[in-house]
């Protein structure tokens, strides 16, 4: 254990990233100095989650209730409120439940919330659950621009890690409300260390936390639907970009060379959880395939090289003033490429979607990330793009530097499996299944320019509770007009 500790804490030491400690230590000086942030010692521990009063709760809920119901409906459902919050009646019977859970454990919801929102549902991950972020689209005049980009975004993405491994990334804080209030970070710390395994009756949230193994020091790159292993720490050292580069453009180079070999695997990722579930056992069997599972599981995170692909937005006579703004269609596909990959022809099979992050970047620019949402939520993941953003634009005021003894660098490993027939078979029902709910999504993009998110929090709302509860308002009208 203690060599394990030590080659951590030398590889911490030998990567440190003096653009994102200055970001961070900014960010600082600021939460020092506005006195609202000040007020609160981030030293303490974070209390529990309380239980909240069980009257207080109902009240609230039947003032909800109030202005979308009709008199009778609102009358029946006080009464239902009523019966249930009785001296020993069921509402308090549950309440003491709520209550010998919140002692012994730091947050009583957690679990519950994690099994009943994600593990024990057997839904496809694609589409139903898994999130997709669109970034600022690129402009590539050739591979090249595709690979060094990409070898930046892997170090700033590496950058980030780093933070988070050292934990001196700065305490999350309200900002409306009670301005200034610490938030919990354990989220920021799974990112790059979770992974979800499928299971037949319940998935399972893996997260290694813990000194006893080594931290993985590779990322997988998915190019023509092929894995391939990328060392990113090679003896104690971060790969530059320029080093980065090259390994991708070998990783490239292999997968045109062998693209006609066997290697739709990720499909099967796709699958209802259960489906998916009895795959990978299956897969398991075999310890060639177990090493790739193994690989995958194990990596800091997914990077996806995509094909082009011709979006139907690319053949509209698209009228606008300004060629800089995505159009409403753009917006629709490229938000399309990051959910799915479009189709089985394009890039659906370039994906592994059970890893929490995975980055997206395609030949014509289209660039995102797909992300497993059992993790962390929304604003853990855009504080990290935010970073991303910040250190690609501040590293293409710099010289891309060629570094030396490239060739000393191993070939990356590609992810050979043996695949039964019964597996290929699978594998061929998964690509169909898949294009099937693609095709049977609709997305419609509509820009709301009436107000923003200043406008909920003037009223003192969180901008997601209102846009959470809007969408419930208009499912609530659609039915019952």
């Amino acid at each position: 254990m203690n060599s394990v500790v030590t080659r951590r804490s030398m590889i911490l030491e030998a990567n440190k990233s003096h653009c994102l400690l200055k970001y961070i230590e900014t960010l600082l000086k600021k939460q020092r100095e506005d006195p609202d942030y000040a007020k609160w010692d981030v030293t303490k521990p974070l209390p529990k989650l309380p239980v909240p009063d069980l009257k207080h709760t109902l009240e609230k809920y039947l003032r909800c209730l109030m202005p979308i119901l009709s008199e009778e409906a609102y009358d029946r459902t006080e009464k239902i409120v009523g019966d249930f919050i009785a001296d020993g009646g069921i509402g308090e019977k549950l309440q003491q439940v709520l209550i010998k859970e919140s002692e012994i454990k730091e947050n009583w919801v957690y679990d519950w919330w994690l099994e009943d929102m994600y593990l024990f549902n057997k839904l496809p991950l694609p589409i139903n659950s898994n999130p997709g972020m669109i970034f600022p689209k690129e402009n590539f005049n050739d591979e090249d621009d595709q690979l060094k980009f990409a070898a930046r975004l892997i170090s700033g993405i590496m950058d980030y890690k780093f933070v988070i491994d050292q934990k001196k990334i700065p305490v999350d804080r309200c900002s409306w409300r009670e301005k200034g209030q610490p938030l919990c970070m354990e989220q920021y710390y799974r990112l790059f260390s979770s992974y979800r395994v499928p299971g037949i009756d319940k998935d399972k949230l893996v997260i290694s936390n813990t000194n006893l193994l080594a931290e993985p020091e590779h990322v997988i790159v998915i190019s023509r639907n092929q894995m391939f292993v990328l060392d990113v720490i090679v003896n104690f050292t971060r790969l530059s970009e320029d080093q980065l580069y090259h390994q991708l453009k070998r990783i490239k180079r292999l997968s045109e060379e062998d693209e006609n070999t066997f290697s739709d695997v990720g499909f099967l990722t796709s699958l209802p959880r259960d489906e998916w579930a009895k795959a990978r056992l299956e897969l398991l069997r075999d310890s060639t395939n177990r090493d790739c599972i193994d690989m995958i599981e194990r990596c800091i995170f997914i990077v996806c090289l995509d094909k082009k692909v011709n979006h139907n937005s690319n053949k509209e006579n698209i009228m606008s003033n300004d060629t800089s703004e995505l159009s409403t269609l753009q917006m629709r596909d490229y938000a399309f490429q990051m959910l799915h990959g479009c189709s089985s022809e394009d890039n659906s099979g370039n994906r592994w979607f059970d890893k929490t992050m995975q980055f997206v970047i395609s030949e014509d620019g289209v660039c995102g990330l797909n992300y497993e949402h059992s993790t962390a939520e929304g604003i853990v993941v855009i504080q990290l793009s935010e970073h991303l953003f910040r250190y690609i634009e501040e590293k293409r005021k710099q010289k891309f530097y060629r570094m030396p003894s490239i060739c000393e660098l191993p070939v990356p490993r590609k992810l050979r499996w043996l695949i039964s027939e019964p597996i290929s078979v699978q594998i061929q029902e998964a690509k169909y299944s898949f294009d099937g709910r693609i095709d049977d999504l609709d997305l419609y993009v509509i820009k709301f320019e009436k107000f923003g998110r200043d406008f909920p929090k003037k009223i003192k709302t969180s901008p997601d509770s209102f846009i959470q509860v809007s969408l419930q308002f208009a499912y609530y009208r659609f039915l019952s007009s």
